[in-house]
């Protein structure tokens, strides 16, 4: 029998889906940039690593780096995919300017920002796509999956369609597979750092957002490779697949040294649904919470 925070977290997770579903697919044929803004990395990372084991070519950058220093100087852009979560982000209203004004094809997703930015965006001619979603951040990460499944190769494709649509099931599982690793950090708000790798980093940047949102104190978050920087006894999660394990060899014994209070969460998925599953697994440990 789950537990109440399980089953609030599957119920969210179905319900992400099913908004998910209702979002209207882009084109992502000849996608150029995957953008992301404030808080909406995870959707974009997602899509990104969707479309590289697809064979496509294309750009995961934020939307002030993509206004200033790409888009003014690179010619022929293709369709340009942004996601935003924070309903005041003026970087997002600067990259329709942007857009706009080089006549570039931009579609943005996310919830309804503020009226002025509504209001701007729309001015601009600019494609925004509304996510109705209670839990929007959720809800664009696993429409990322819903776009991209069909285009990889067949074998994998059936498999990654049926993950997803199970994928309300996947906290139940989560809690049972790491339940002790779970019990280690009940007092999640004490963590330090966490570290994490390429796939696991939608996980860990929804953690920072969960934690801030819970008014906890907000971990730093460093890519695996620096846990040299980390500060002696911290306290410290580490998201990694076990694809990317042997890549790491230095972990256990600078963890050793420097006397880590450490806790690893190896996802044994396929790398295009890690993202997902650590984002699920930072729900649980952030007490049920969903974004």
């Amino acid at each position: 029998m789950p537990s109440s925070k399980i089953s609030e977290i599957s119920n969210a997770v179905a319900k992400s889906l099913n908004d998910a579903r209702e979002i209207p697919k882009p084109d992502i044929d000849d996608v150029d940039l995957i953008i992301y803004s404030m808080g909406s990395y995870p959707p974009a990372h997602i899509l990104y690593v969707s479309l590289l084991h697809s064979g496509k070519k294309a750009t995961l950058t934020s939307a002030a780096e993509a206004s200033i220093h790409i888009l003014p100087y690179r010619e022929n852009v293709g369709k340009i995919i942004a996601f935003v979560y924070n309903r005041k982000d003026p970087s997002i209203v600067n990259l329709a300017q942007v857009s706009s004004l080089l006549n570039i094809d931009l579609k943005i997703y996310g919830p309804k920002l503020h009226p002025a930015y509504e209001e701007r965006i729309e001015s601009l001619n600019v494609e925004k796509v509304d996510v109705e979603s209670e839990f929007p951040l959720m809800t664009l990460s696993l429409a990322s999956l819903l776009w991209t499944w069909n285009i990889l190769p067949a074998s994998r494709s059936e498999r990654i369609k049926n993950e997803v649509d199970e994928m309300e099931t996947s906290p139940q599982w989560l809690e049972e597979r790491y339940k002790d690793e779970i019990s280690a950090l009940k007092d999640s708000e004490k963590l330090n750092y966490v570290l994490y790798t390429f796939s696991t980093k939608p996980g860990a940047e929804y953690l920072r957002l969960l934690l801030k949102k819970l008014g906890s104190p907000s971990p730093r978050l460093l890519e695996l490779e620096r846990i040299s920087d980390v500060e002696e006894e911290s306290k410290v999660i580490t998201y990694i697949s076990t694809v990317e394990e042997h890549f790491y060899p230095n972990v256990k014994l600078e963890t050793q040294i420097k006397k880590l209070d450490q806790v690893i969460i190896r996802f044994n998925t396929d790398p295009l649904t890690t993202g997902i599953y650590s984002m699920i697994f930072s729900s649980i440990i952030a007490g049920g919470k969903v974004l």
